[in-house]
């Protein structure tokens, strides 16, 4: 079958959805919804509170909407005790080269 002809990968956002993805900067990092928080009021949306591992205590836990949208456009929310991903994405303008880690026992002696 041709290129042409072919099915989107609905996993993967595609080009046009996303622009040019190659000069996005990304890390992955693992979560666990720790708690799903129902509004008070109809006009306020659910918020998911993830917990990210790996990160410093103080500043481990968001809270984000709980309305994502699957591959076919459909409305799905996230379930409490779930592990899932959580991604960084930046452009490249906005990330600066990190230094060589330098050998920590040079000029000791």
């Amino acid at each position: 079958m041709s290129r042409e002809g072919a099915k989107p990968n609905l996993r993967e956002p595609s080009r046009r959805q996303w622009g040019n993805t190659m000069a996005k900067k990304r890390k992955q990092l693992r979560g666990k919804v720790e708690k799903v928080i129902k509004s008070k009021h109809h006009s306020q949306p659910e918020m998911a509170q993830i917990a990210i591992d790996g990160a410093e205590d103080l500043y481990r836990e968001i809270r984000v909407d709980n309305e994502l949208t699957d591959g076919d456009g459909v409305k799905v929310s996230l379930k409490q005790g779930e592990e899932i991903d959580v991604i960084l994405e930046a452009d490249a303008g906005a990330t600066a080269k990190k230094p060589p880690a330098s050998d920590k026992t040079e000029g000791k002696g």
